[in-house]
């Protein structure tokens, strides 16, 4: 059985072999959950692994950049933030726009930036409005973003508000990502 994804629509596609099953079973398996019929329980959709030395440059969505580049999915995966800053981001009053500028060949970047995504993701605060920005090894990435926000270092998250620069991760924050992107967005 062939299994393919598209993360930003939510939707998987399934190839199976007619010879060994039909499409009525599998669909009761899948929508009853029993799938895979034996073994352990394991993901319906595999990631395909990116080309060797990948680099993702430009705006992307949170669903290509972990679909291209699984390190980042595996982060996300494995972190758990604080709920009860979490909790604090999550009726925090905006709009805000977050920034994140990243390097899929840098480790900070694989280490920091799924922690942001998921600390947005658990707050699901419709005032933090995302954008992600891959660079290049020279910090740049074809709109002119990083020159804008002057780029230096990766990852670099800035919180906007009204297009106003309200304050900024470089690299590894102080405490944690989420208390820092707490003390940003209670800024007056």
């Amino acid at each position: 059985m062939n299994v393919a994804t598209d993360m930003e629509k939510h939707l998987v596609a399934v190839a199976f072999d007619d010879t060994k099953t039909n499409a009525a079973a599998l669909r009761d398996a899948l929508a009853k959950g029993d799938y895979p019929p034996q073994g352990e329980p394991r993901p319906l959709a595999a990631m395909p692994k990116p080309e060797p030395g990948t680099v993702l440059v430009g705006k992307t969505t949170q669903g290509a950049l972990m679909r291209d580049v699984p390190a980042f999915w595996n982060g996300y995966r494995d972190y758990t933030p604080r709920k009860d800053i979490v909790g604090r981001i999550a009726s925090a009053k905006g709009p805000f726009d977050i920034l994140v500028f990243f390097g899929t060949w840098c480790k900070d970047s694989v280490s920091e930036v799924p922690k942001i995504l998921r600390i947005l993701d658990m707050a699901g605060n419709g005032d933090l409005r995302l954008a992600l920005y891959g660079v290049d090894r020279a910090k740049k990435e074809g709109l002119g973003m990083s020159e804008k926000f002057t780029i230096q270092r990766v990852p670099t998250t800035i919180v906007l508000r009204d297009g106003i620069e309200l304050g900024r991760i470089v690299e590894y924050p102080a405490t944690s990502n989420e208390e820092e992107l707490l003390k940003i967005l209670e800024k007056k």
